[in-house]
């Protein structure tokens, strides 16, 4: 055992290198956090901002820079956290103490979202997703986090097909409060389908009817039926927004396949290109 490998385990036990040779490390860090407020107006809310000590932490490792996944934790350390990954450190526990250091200190923006109006914020947020499941049986599932910036719901259509969408919540008032990020739907490459808005039912309506487009629901028919009658090679694991199909036509003694591609566009219905023969052994 090294001398960095030594005071990593006694400074950090939690955090674990995943092998000698890849330069990966993770695990979890507690950090005493030296400033707490909390905005007092219910036990609620006393609760969700009381912040947690433990990051989860996976950490890689080239030459002397080192590169930290940013998760829903560590998003409002991410410009800091960035400027570490430019830096050079000697060994992965230099790296954490400074880490370590940086999340102790509460951020100004932090301090800002204990305002009366990030508190008004999301008391919106916490009756609109309220009223959203109230008044729309066809979600199926549907998931706030407990910081309320993040809303992930899975939609079914007329086919009782699944259809997620995440949306996250803006608190920074620099634009819209509502924004969807993810969804499983067809569309273009740096395509947007949904600007953001203010309210969280209007951008949900817009998913729906987006959902069901009678265009959209005859496609996702055809490719159901594609899906259960062939043998589908490419996707592996198709979701909603995969838009094409690679299939095995048929076989020869067992030796020969034909493997054709389906590809689905706004502007064409169905495209069948030819790949050639596949042979098996």
């Amino acid at each position: 055992m090294t001398a960095y490998e030594l005071d990593l385990l006694l400074k950090y036990p939690m955090i674990m290198q995943r092998s000698t040779c890849d330069g990966e490390y993770f695990g979890y860090i507690k950090v005493k956090v030296s400033f707490r407020s909390v905005t007092r107006c219910f036990l609620t809310f006393l609760l969700l901002f009381s912040k947690a000590d433990h990051y989860k932490i996976r950490l890689t490792r080239k030459l002397q820079q080192f590169k930290l996944d940013i998760n829903e934790d560590l998003e409002k350390y991410e410009k800091e956290i960035k400027r570490l990954s430019k830096q050079s450190f000697r060994d992965p526990v230099e790296y954490l103490d400074k880490l370590t250091q940086i999340l102790s200190i509460e951020l100004p923006q932090h301090k800002d979202e204990m305002t009366s109006n990030y508190t008004s914020i999301c008391r919106k947020v916490l009756q609109e997703y309220t009223e959203l499941l109230q008044f729309y049986f066809n979600i199926h599932k549907s998931f706030i986090s407990k910081n309320l910036k993040t809303i992930n719901i899975i939609q079914l259509d007329e086919g009782m097909r699944q259809h997620s969408v995440k949306i996250k919540v803006n608190y920074l008032n620099d634009g819209k409060l509502f924004n969807i990020v993810e969804y499983d739907l067809p569309h273009k490459e740096n395509e947007v389908l949904f600007e953001a808005e203010d309210s969280l039912i209007t951008l949900y309506e817009k998913f729906m009817t987006k959902v069901d487009c009678p265009k959209l629901q005859m496609i996702f028919n055809i490719l159901d039926e594609i899906d259960h009658s062939c043998w589908v090679i490419d996707p592996e694991n198709p979701c909603r927004g995969d838009l094409h199909r690679r299939i095995i036509l048929g076989e020869l003694n067992g030796l020969l396949g034909i493997q054709l591609i389906l590809l689905i566009y706004r502007h064409k219905f169905i495209d069948c290109n030819h790949f050639g023969s596949l042979w098996y052994p």
